[in-house]
């Protein structure tokens, strides 16, 4: 009898060990899977500005050509760039010029829709990818974009005096089979091209 009471009491030992042991696992497990997927986040996101990437641009705007094109919608597509933004920041210098990046990139995100994607491409430039945009819908976020930015306070740009103007080449179509991110770029940044060539903002 007393052995078998202690092969009782070992054994339920040993099952409460294995009901811990599955509830660390879990817990570890829940945790490794949060880091991944805050890993994953950041490898997307610009660490300046706090918006996406340029990886993260053309991976979404791949998805959204090939849903575009099965169901034949069309893509908008917005390029922004600062305007004399390199004589900015040599008149203030590196802070005030990452100051004044991520004000604009704050801006930016708040003209447009809550399925647009805004995302730092590359030094001073942006890009915002707009599933279901006709030319027009683009154009007056396009639009709102650079006055917004443009009633930007100097203070918020990190200077005292002076403010910032964009300009912006905007598109709409509907991908062709084949077309990659790539190829709208190319032909929305032709129409930046011409905005920085006939004025700015």
């Amino acid at each position: 009898a007393l052995a078998i009471g202690l092969v009782l009491l070992y054994n339920r030992g040993l099952r409460a060990r294995q009901r811990h042991l599955k509830r660390e696992v879990a817990r570890r497990t829940l945790e490794i899977r949060s880091a991944n997927e805050r890993l994953t986040e950041l490898s997307y996101q610009d660490p300046l500005t706090g918006v996406a990437n340029r990886r993260r641009l053309m991976e979404a705007a791949d998805a959204a050509i090939e849903r575009a094109v099965a169901k034949t919608l069309p893509i908008g597509l917005i390029v922004i760039d600062v305007d004399h933004f390199k004589e900015y920041n040599d008149r203030h210098g590196h802070l005030a010029g990452d100051v004044a990046l991520r004000a604009v990139a704050q801006a930016l995100a708040s003209a447009t829709r809550e399925q647009d994607l805004v995302a730092r491409f590359g030094g001073e430039e942006f890009a915002c990818l707009m599933v279901d945009a006709s030319i027009e819908v683009v154009a007056r976020c396009a639009e709102r974009m650079r006055a917004l930015v443009e009633a930007l306070p100097p203070r918020t740009l990190g200077n005292d005096n002076q403010t910032i103007t964009i300009s912006a080449g905007v598109m709409s179509r509907v991908p062709a089979p084949g077309d990659h991110a790539a190829d709208l770029l190319r032909d929305t940044d032709s129409a930046l091209y011409r905005a920085k060539h006939e004025g700015r903002n």
